[in-house]
């Protein structure tokens, strides 16, 4: 089978984060992604990985996130580095950045420009802040983000520092945003020729995530409060968190409290807490009580005996368990991969399937610039004109 997205060319001067992995999502789709990279250096990620952590000098953090894509480098500054730029653009569908607003502008690249070299193009954007308004030249990145939009102070406990989330929620979020925009871009343009401009941001795609706890705050002014027991969220009534076991850590969803008292041995649950209001209200007084029962026992037999009843009840879980777990592997949502450069490495799966279209992992991320010459050459470069490229260091 080929891929839902085996005719779409995607001209990617994406880095770090959401423009990688929205690219990577759209390549994992099938599409053709050329990624544009600086001659020598590379993209940033390039540079630095998480926990510093790079095999054969290879980011994991930059393979984690360039998979299904061809790489080139280009010298944008030079004015046969924008003319070559310019020959992309005529022959791609999508183009994707996500630099600070104003810099794809300086370098010849904006919107407006492109538009009248291929007005079928899609062209997507991502900043931190958004194009307009007082912050839009400030950096963009998820920590900041989480803590612009609230994110943060909704999360942890009570008296405690904000917490941010243990992932870069915010550039997940958004690489979403961004395939969704493109591909609802795309559609609009099989109907009509013509192509637009998507626009998407750190600070939105976090106040979307929150859009349950938005319109409970703007429509009663209700003021988020953080419980003190790892309560699991400021809105919602006991148990919902996580608790100790007595070898580790057991998250509770809303069960009703008569099912859990009676399951724990505390019949009197229900009846002391019976309207959802008081659930609420004694949270934290409700968490201690359960606490105390929950680290009797192991996890393992907590999370049957909560099955056996069909309440809601998972185990956290390592990244030691997660990676062992059946259901991730029936996912196949971990994948092994072959690098020129690291050889054999394990990454993560492709998370959409389809039924008639393939997905999957089919190439390694680029190692810089390694098919520079084979794209230029597909965009009818000759090989005369390939080398002089490279003779003055456009390419």
């Amino acid at each position: 089978m080929k891929g839902a997205l085996s005719d779409i060319r995607v001209l990617s001067f994406a880095q770090i984060a959401q423009g990688p992995h929205a690219t990577q999502l759209l390549g994992d789709m099938g599409a053709d992604v050329i990624k544009v990279e600086r001659r020598e250096v590379g993209e940033w990620m390039r540079q630095w990985s998480q926990n510093n952590c790079f095999l054969e000098g290879e980011s994991t953090s930059f393979l984690s996130l360039n998979r299904n894509k061809r790489g080139m480098t280009l010298d944008l500054k030079k004015e046969k580095g924008k003319e070559v730029a310019y020959e992309l653009v005529r022959k791609s569908d999508v183009l994707v950045e996500n630099f600070r607003p104003g810099v794809m502008e300086r370098l010849g690249l904006g919107y407006e420009t492109l538009k009248g070299i291929n007005p079928s193009l899609v062209y997507c954007s991502s900043s931190g802040y958004g194009a307009e308004g007082p912050y839009k030249d400030r950096p963009g990145q998820d920590l900041l983000a989480q803590a612009t939009s609230g994110l943060m102070s909704i999360t942890g406990r009570k008296g405690e520092l904000p917490t941010p989330a243990g992932v870069a929620v915010s550039d997940w979020m958004a690489s979403g945003l961004m395939v969704s925009g493109i591909l609802a871009a795309l559609h609009y343009r099989e109907k009509t020729g013509e192509g637009q401009k998507v626009e998407v941001n750190l600070l939105d795609a976090l106040l979307d995530m929150q859009a349950q706890e938005a319109v409970t705050y703007l429509n009663s002014e209700a003021q988020p409060e953080r419980g003190e027991k790892n309560i699991g969220h400021v809105y919602h009534e006991a148990p919902y968190g996580v608790y100790g076991t007595e070898d580790g850590y057991l998250a509770m969803s809303l069960n009703p409290l008569d099912d859990l008292g009676e399951l724990l041995g505390l019949p009197e649950l229900g009846e002391k807490y019976p309207t959802t209001e008081q659930a609420l209200t004694h949270r934290n007084e409700i968490a201690e009580e359960i606490s105390e029962e929950l680290a009797k026992r192991p996890t393992s037999d907590w999370v049957e005996i909560f099955a056996s009843k069909d309440l809601w009840c998972a185990p956290v879980k390592n990244y030691e368990e997660v990676f062992k777990d059946p259901q991730v592997e029936a996912n196949d949502m971990v994948v092994k991969l072959e690098h020129p450069i690291v050889g054999e490495f394990e990454t993560t799966g492709v998370p959409i399937k389809m039924s008639e279209t393939e997905t999957g992992v089919n190439r390694a991320p680029p190692l810089l610039g390694e098919h520079t010459e084979e794209i230029l050459a597909e965009f009818g470069y000759s090989e005369e004109t390939i080398e002089k490229l490279a003779e003055d260091e456009v390419i």
